[in-house]
């Protein structure tokens, strides 16, 4: 019923990933924030949205039931596809977009001068209830 009354405009979905470098090791552990082709839903944009839109727990997490505005989501998209390192701004549903994004199908990975790398990539939803 509550996603009847449940909107998610998008400010933006804007992968940004590449040459800032967040973490290095000799085991190639390096997350990009800028690259030449960034990650991207298996599905494509529109259906990751809808997957968000349709699979979001308000009864698990009330505090998304009075969230009014826009949540940053940040997360990394790993070599193998695999999301993971979930944020969110303003904090505390980490634990929602943590199990939402388990549970998307997979993501082609980020390319920078022709090798797969992993990623910082940043989603913004609004939300608003009526």
């Amino acid at each position: 019923m509550i996603n009847k009354y449940f909107y998610i405009l998008v400010l933006f979905f804007f992968c940004f990933n590449g040459a800032a470098l967040l973490q290095a090791s000799p085991n190639d552990t390096t997350i990009y924030t800028l690259v030449e082709k960034p990650a991207r839903y298996i599905f494509g944009e529109a259906e990751l949205l809808k997957a968000i839109r349709n699979n979001i727990d308000f009864n698990g997490n009330p505090g998304l039931i009075t969230l009014k505005g826009r949540l940053k989501v940040s997360y990394v998209v790993e070599k193998d596809g695999c999301s993971s390192h979930i944020s969110t701004f303003p904090s505390g549903y980490e634990k929602e977009m943590t199990r939402l994004f388990d549970s998307f199908v997979g993501w082609y990975p980020a390319e920078d001068t022709g090798k797969i790398v992993r990623s910082m990539n940043v989603i913004a939803l609004y939300f608003n209830l009526h």
